[in-house]
């Protein structure tokens, strides 16, 4: 299974110091506010996806290696996803930008094929599959609600980045060949924190996600595309590392 490379990683600490760099520069030319804060944030959330699917000619087995009969190839699915999330941010004008990184576990029991012929659509199979997603973004903030009289906010929030996939499969064919695929990933909602001491904040960040996902096809497989469309709620908290 293919994973994020670790160079990736190591741009996202480089981000941090960045950051943390930028920060000093900033509130030596700046009077600090309360929408003006430097973040570095941890979340745990939990979700929900919708799969959209295409495994063009290769083929699909279950977990006793039996053929999964389909007559086009395409198939949707639902599963559960729970992640662990890391972001850095900082004020560049009335906005927030940072990068992040997250760590997904998707749980998928079932296909639903999707033929061509009348009455073929529906077709429920056994597909029992766990596999992780590693996502690599950049995000912004937008205000929605700030003031520094008050000691809650609320932003829009967009993410936009790539991912790698990782983690034991027990089916062939379902995400291709070994290069390496084409991936995206986005995705929008709202974020609102609360603080509870000088530096430390909660936040609760409700989104709705898409991913995109094509193999590179080689001798072996045919173009496999995912469409997937999902919806997780993020709850965690924010260390404010400005100097006020």
């Amino acid at each position: 299974m293919k994973k994020i490379p670790t160079c990736s990683t190591v741009l996202f600490f480089i981000g941090i110091a960045g950051l943390s760099a930028q920060t000093e520069d900033y509130y030596s030319n700046s009077n600090s506010s309360r929408g003006k804060k430097y973040f570095i944030s941890a979340g745990y959330g939990l979700g929900a996806s919708q799969w959209f699917s295409n495994s063009g000619s290769s083929s699909l087995y279950d977990r006793d290696g039996n053929l999964i009969p389909s007559e086009n190839g395409r198939f949707r699915a639902s599963n559960a996803s729970n992640c662990v999330n890391f972001e850095v941010g900082a004020p560049i004008s009335k906005f927030r930008v940072g990068l992040g990184i997250s760590f997904e576990n998707n749980y998928l029991d079932e296909l639903t094929l999707i033929g061509n012929s009348y009455g073929s659509n529906g077709s429920k199979i056994i597909f029992d599959q766990t596999f992780g997603f590693e996502k690599m973004y950049a995000h912004f903030e937008a205000p929605l609600i700030v003031d520094q009289q008050k000691l809650y906010s609320l932003n829009f929030k967009g993410n936009i980045g790539f991912y790698g996939y990782s983690g034991g499969t027990a089916h062939e064919g379902f995400f291709g060949g070994s290069d390496l695929p084409s991936t995206f990933y986005t995705g929008a909602g709202l974020i609102a924190d609360y603080k509870l001491t000088q530096h430390l904040y909660v936040f609760l960040n409700p989104l709705v996600e898409y991913q995109y996902f094509k193999n590179s096809s080689d001798y072996d497989y045919s173009k496999i595309v995912h469409n997937i469309i999902s919806f997780s709620v993020i709850a965690g908290v924010r260390l404010d590392i400005s100097r006020n």
